[in-house]
């Protein structure tokens, strides 16, 4: 990484550490899948492992919201591949409108990619009856060692729980540009709903198994990589600590 990647790094960190610190909502929880999908793909993805763990935090203080993803693509050689998005949130006022900081990039044992610093606003609804949350992002997207670095990128996040507390739906999407304002301009899509049986609300079950199974769908496109759509569902299983 070169210094203007490592120092956004290092703010966004900053943010983030210092709003964990305080919190008064923490869920963290890490996942397990199984990619079965990229078998659908031989010919683009027949060399990536199938084995993808997830670390994933969301916390609340009074300022805002945090939150962190990482995922690490895990072969019998360690982790082959890992991808990052954290950002922090702040807000000193009652209106449900948040300032957004945050940052995203991968890492291979190679080199890195994609690496970005994303700032703009963030609108969250939240139902705690109903154990419901939307954070819906619009921001700005900074993409270090681009030639047009100026993007603009939407981000929505979703979290609900029923209300018997037996299953959890989730979902990341995201939806940005690539070399806005260039003959080479082109789209990029990410989302990764995710549905979670919760096995402590079993009969029988003890309260302190946080473990849940479930399954996931990636969906991806890139126009200026393959200009292809995948869709790759995984089984997976998670524990919320």
């Amino acid at each position: 990484m070169d210094f203007k990647t490592l120092f956004a790094v290092g703010i966004a960190s900053l943010a983030l550490g210092a709003g964990i610190a305080s919190a008064q909502v923490n869920k963290t929880d890490i996942q397990l899948h199984y990619n079965f999908g990229k078998h659908l793909y031989k010919e683009d993805l027949g060399n990536q492992t199938p084995v993808i763990s997830t670390l994933q935090h969301y916390s609340e203080d009074r300022w805002g919201t945090n939150f962190v993803l990482m995922d690490m693509s895990i072969s019998c050689k360690g982790i082959d591949r890992m991808q990052t998005m954290m950002f922090r949130d702040l807000k000193f006022w009652d209106a449900p409108i948040a300032l957004h900081v945050g940052y995203q990039g991968g890492l291979t044992n190679q080199a890195s990619f994609n690496n970005a610093l994303v700032s703009g606003i963030d609108y969250v609804f939240k139902h705690r009856k109903y154990d419901f949350r939307l954070n819906t992002i619009v921001g700005y997207r900074h993409d270090f060692k681009h030639e047009k670095p100026n993007n603009i990128q939407v981000t929505s996040l979703l979290d609900w729980t029923s209300w018997n507390r037996l299953w959890t739906i989730s979902n990341l999407l995201t939806v940005r540009s690539a070399n806005l304002g260039t003959d080479m301009s082109s789209l990029v899509f990410f989302m990764r709903p995710q549905f979670w049986l919760n096995i402590n609300q079993f009969v029988g079950m003890p309260d302190a198994l946080n473990l849940s199974v479930g399954t996931e769908v990636r969906l991806l496109y890139d126009k200026a990589t393959s200009d292809k759509f995948y869709a790759l569902p995984s089984v997976a299983m998670k524990w919320t600590f």
